[in-house]
């Protein structure tokens, strides 16, 4: 389909998103069809719109995943590596244990991108603490270093 088409299919369906949400009680569900109502708003190129959907779905359910995700996709979208990591930090705290190492990675990642040397030599000594021959984590330290 073209991309035209699809935008306009996207505007539609977030407009039966939209009205459905003043129809549910249930805040699971009210999440779900925030977030799905943002990853929309996102494709249609609405940060603004998108953040406020996720939002309320984080108010709806704080450990929504998608929703922290979507806010840091819009932050790194706008250049924003603070908000992105500050994001990722909430994003850590409700991750689970599969998934925290390689977030952990990311984080260093973007504190090193925005300049914060220390705290990403710290995050980086973090995975080593847990996991002292981890690769990544043991180059970023080296690169930290110089």
């Amino acid at each position: 389909m073209p991309t035209s088409q699809l935008d306009e299919d996207s505007a539609q369906w977030l407009l039966v998103f939209e009205r459905e949400l003043a129809t549910i009680d249930d805040p699971a569900q009210a999440a779900a069809l925030r977030i799905e109502a943002g990853r929309l708003c996102e494709r249609l190129g609405e940060n603004d719109r998108a953040r406020s959907h996720y939002d309320a779905a984080l108010l709806a359910d704080p450990r929504a995943t998608p929703a922290l995700r979507g806010l840091r996709r819009i932050a790194r979208s706008q250049s924003d590596l603070v908000e992105a990591t500050r994001q990722l930090d909430a994003e850590i705290a409700v991750a689970g244990a599969l998934e925290r190492r390689p977030l952990g990675h990311y984080r260093v990642d973007l504190l090193m991108a925005s300049g914060e040397q220390d705290l990403a030599r710290v995050a980086a000594g973090e995975i080593l603490d847990s996991a002292p021959s981890d690769v990544r984590a043991l180059l970023a330290q080296l690169e930290l270093a110089f």
